[in-house]
């Protein structure tokens, strides 16, 4: 993750695309899909960065749930 975040800093997007893509299975609140939303929007790659934005508010939104249920009194 914080490969993909140098490499995003320094303007290798493809790189950078590459190491998210490789966290994206331990995404748990959907911060790592958004990330590739916004890269794949650089690149124009329209199709991939609506999928990845998919899937972090579906990731967003299952992990706003649970937070819910970790502060609802039993």
């Amino acid at each position: 993750l914080s490969l993909g975040q140098a490499f995003r800093q320094l303007g290798r997007v493809r790189e950078a695309i590459a190491q998210f893509e490789k966290a994206a299975g331990s995404d748990v609140d959907g911060s790592i899909h958004y990330q590739l939303f916004q890269l794949h929007k650089r690149v124009k790659e329209e199709d991939k960065a609506n999928e990845a934005l998919k899937r972090s508010m579906e990731l967003r939104k299952e992990a706003d749930k649970h937070r819910v249920d970790l502060i609802r009194p039993p």
